[in-house]
């Protein structure tokens, strides 16, 4: 009868083990989609995520943390998009090449009329 018992015991705790990793699966893949946005990409790389977990749980908490800070500072970046996009006009700047160009052009020119000197770019 101990026998027995001690069977049965084992059997419901490796069921509790059981049903508390696949409660531990489904979370980890619940919060997996949350950073990865697709299944697919889920599904390769909850293998890995369930690795880490199986050797240390805590690690895996840490590695999640991480995702969602990181999660965290692209939405800031989204959000504060503006300060990243080119606030000149590439136009513009074919200007300002231009007008440097007439510049030193002015000034060979003074210089010339001056001091008869004559630049060497012409």
């Amino acid at each position: 009868m101990r026998e027995f018992s001690s069977f049965k015991e084992k059997k419901e705790v490796e069921e509790m083990e059981s049903v508390a990793k696949a409660a531990d699966n489904t979370y980890l893949r619940e919060e997996l989609v949350k950073y990865a946005y697709s299944e697919e990409i889920v599904d390769k790389i909850i293998p890995a995520f369930q690795l880490v977990y199986d050797h240390n749980p805590d690690l895996t908490d840490v590695l999640l943390e991480l995702l969602s800070a990181k999660e965290t500072e692209i939405e800031k970046l989204v959000e504060h998009k503006t300060k990243f996009e080119e606030q000149t006009d590439p136009d513009a700047k074919q200007e300002d090449v231009q007008e440097d160009t007439e510049q030193v052009n002015l000034v060979d020119k003074i210089l010339s009329e001056k001091y008869g000197v004559q630049s060497n770019e012409d």
